[in-house]
């Protein structure tokens, strides 16, 4: 997995760096204990000078356990959309039910991404936010990541989800989204 700068220049958000051409992020590194389900993954920003390479950050993110661990890792990607049935007037009466007024009451509906996607055949609703990118489990990782221990040499990432939650991912004080895509 490698990312590249959108315009081959990387303005980096520390103040005491400066501006690069040619920076990559990738992973350097994996480890991988499969009895303790833990997994990590090591990334590096850097850019080359002749022949040696000068390392601009550095992220190292673990992915541990089972989705129902408490322990784990795991956490749900969540979405937010407007509520087509918000009523800001609305006023109920002794037989509006509890889940009648909260309908009408809740401006926004939050719910899990995947399960939302997967009800309506994988299309966002109109004025949706994802907010909460989630963070997978060990035993997520076969759905995000193909490589490196599991099938093949070089971590391959070909899930869109995984994409976007590896963009999202903070390195050196910035979102790499910003300034980052794949290669």
């Amino acid at each position: 997995m490698k990312l590249i700068t959108k315009t081959g220049t990387y303005v980096s958000p520390n103040p005491k760096q400066g501006t690069f051409r040619d920076v990559f992020v990738e992973e350097v590194q994996t480890l991988r204990r499969k009895n303790d389900l833990l997994y990590v993954v090591d990334f590096e920003m850097y850019y080359n000078r002749g022949n040696e390479r000068v390392v601009l950050a550095t992220m190292r993110r673990l992915f541990k356990g089972t989705n129902d661990d408490p322990n784990g890792t795991n956490r749900v990607s969540m979405l937010r959309y407007p509520n087509s049935a918000f009523d800001p007037e609305f006023v109920g009466d002794e037989n509006t039910t509890m889940e009648e007024f909260n309908l009408a009451a809740t401006e926004f509906i939050e719910t899990p991404l995947l399960a939302y996607l997967a009800a309506n055949a994988g299309v966002m609703p109109a004025g949706a936010e994802i907010t909460d990118i989630g963070y997978p489990s060990y035993e997520d990782l076969k759905d995000f990541f193909t490589g490196d221990g599991f099938e093949e040499e070089d971590i391959v990432l070909t899930n869109p989800i995984a994409q976007n939650w590896v963009l999202a991912q903070e390195m050196n004080g910035e979102p790499l989204s910003v300034q980052f895509q794949f290669e």
